[in-house]
């Protein structure tokens, strides 16, 4: 699967003048994932001395933020795309359509349930959770303006809607690769590109067809705060 998407890629920034507008998401898919890893390696702990990490996931989550509106920009001003779904309308639909993901968050949210610790205050569970909702939102608007409303859209200009979608996922999947420099697990990483290309593909069908970003935004962030939250309680 990565040997071909990497082969379509490779196709794509070398096709002529008239099939640019999927080279032109590619490079524009580079740009933003690059600027988001620049920006994520940037090691701000060392500024703070109290409550390190939970300020170091608030600053990140807002990198993420800003790098997601360069993705929306990238979307309307280089790519034009004027159906990228960031209005009100049809937020709930894309919710219900989504139900499925919202029943597999409730899933993974009881199974990974641990007893809060006892010296622990309530204002600092709260805190933990606010910090926790926030992160986790700001990496489902990130990597859903990057791979859906950027890349999904692109591709969807010149490409089939099947293969529009199976790129643009497995493309999703493949960047979590980029775990193993951080020092993954190699094995849990493969097993993430499998379930985030999965992922990605329902991600991109419900977004088609509520044709709302915001909803598979909160989808994806309700998700990763189901996985986390015990990771941030434990901080």
């Amino acid at each position: 699967m990565i040997i071909n998407v990497l082969g379509e890629i490779t196709v794509a920034l070398t096709m002529k003048a008239n099939d640019r507008i999927i080279r032109k998401t590619i490079l524009s898919f580079l740009l933003c994932f690059s600027v988001f890893l620049i920006l994520d390696s940037l090691d701000i702990s060392v500024i703070f001395t109290k409550n390190s990490i939970l300020v170091m996931k608030v600053m990140k989550s807002l990198f993420r933020i800003c790098t997601g509106v360069m993705c929306i920009f990238c979307a309307i001003k280089v790519l034009h795309i004027e159906t990228l779904g960031i209005k009100k309308l049809n937020f709930f639909k894309g919710l219900r359509i989504g139900w499925p993901l919202i029943a597999t968050a409730l899933i993974i949210a009881i199974v990974n349930s641990t007893p809060i610790p006892r010296e622990m205050t309530l204002v600092q569970v709260v805190v933990r959770f606010l910090v926790c909702s926030f992160y986790t939102f700001s990496v489902g608007f990130f990597e859903e303006c990057l791979c859906r409303g950027m890349l999904l859209n692109g591709f969807l200009k010149r490409w089939k809607f099947e293969k529009a979608i199976i790129i643009s996922s497995a493309t999703f999947g493949i960047f979590h690769l980029t775990n193993l420099v951080g020092g993954a697990d190699f094995f849990s990483t493969i097993i993430q590109v499998c379930y985030t290309t999965i992922g990605g593909i329902i991600y991109s069908v419900t977004y088609l067809k509520s044709g709302n970003l915001w909803s598979v935004i909160t989808l994806h962030g309700l998700i990763d705060l189901a996985v986390y939250f015990t990771v941030f309680v434990s901080l």
